[in-house]
């Protein structure tokens, strides 16, 4: 009998709307935009066994890697790292906590497996595929192949659990008042709430709604993020639990200095 190889085998499963976020499609217009996504991928990987960190493990030490050692790691230059990090900070596809970077997707979206596990399951799915006539439809498994830059996405299908539609408009009605808005209920936004709503409450999605709109509104770099899909996403639990710090003198905007404005006067007139 063949020996079991216990070895462990990471794997990324990619969400089938991934490409259809604003970050995403931003880059996909930018000249060097899919280099940039494909060097995304490949930090997740460097990520993946090391709680989400961008660290190289000597001894019992976790040491940061350094710009140019990500450029030697993943094979591009270091012009393309540091704009690439800029881009995934900025739109916090990535987070700098002291001087190591976090990818809170090589956590989220990854799992893991053995060896043998997969070399059973390849077993199976050749069986299967010998027994099925040509009416079987393809199942939607996939793996992303880094070193010949190609993707091939991993769709999970789940049912909607029952949810009277007068909740899900109610949450893009509150959007909508909040971001002074006009999106309408589609059939992405329910698969988005609906998702939320298996582990949490309408008032968590208003409290992210809240949160997000005060904090990214007048921000010119971040109000284009303001849509239903980008906080609905799969940053949802990080946006409900963050902490709101309070504004310094240099965060605060000309917009914010008018409301406070409107404010103390409808005070006075009140």
């Amino acid at each position: 009998m063949a020996k079991y190889n216990k070895e462990k085998y990471y794997y990324f499963m990619l969400k089938s709307n991934f490409f259809d976020s604003d970050v995403i499609r931003y880059l996909q217009q930018k000249q060097n935009g899919y280099e940039m996504i494909i060097l995304y991928f490949k930090l997740i990987f460097k990520a993946i066994n090391k709680d989400g960190k961008l660290i190289k493990k000597i001894g019992k030490k976790n040491i940061p890697y350094t710009i140019e050692e990500l450029s030697i790691e993943t094979g591009h230059s270091i012009d393309s790292i540091k704009e690439s990090i800029d881009y995934f900070l900025d739109t916090e596809m990535i987070e700098k906590r002291g001087n190591t970077y976090y990818i809170e997707d090589a956590l989220v979206l990854t799992n893991q497996t053995t060896v043998g596990a997969m070399e059973m399951r390849e077993y199976r799915a050749k069986n299967s595929r010998d027994k099925c006539n040509k009416n079987c439809k393809p199942k939607g498994k996939a793996n992303i192949d880094i070193n010949n830059n190609k993707l091939e996405l991993i769709t999970n299908k789940k049912e909607l659990i029952k949810i009277d539609d007068n909740k899900y408009q109610e949450i893009i009605d509150y959007f909508n008042f909040k971001t002074n808005s006009k999106y309408v209920l589609i059939d992405e936004y329910k698969k988005l709430i609906n998702n939320i709503l298996n582990k949490y409450k309408i008032e968590d999605i208003k409290i992210v709604i809240d949160k997000k709109t005060s904090e990214w509104i007048n921000n010119p770099k971040m109000s284009s993020y303001l849509r239903p899909e980008t906080l609905l996403g799969s940053k949802f639990e990080r946006y409900l639990y963050q902490k709101n710090e309070p504004k310094t003198i240099k965060d605060i905007t000309l917009a914010d200095i008018k409301k406070a404005k409107e404010i103390r006067d409808n005070k006075k007139n009140g």
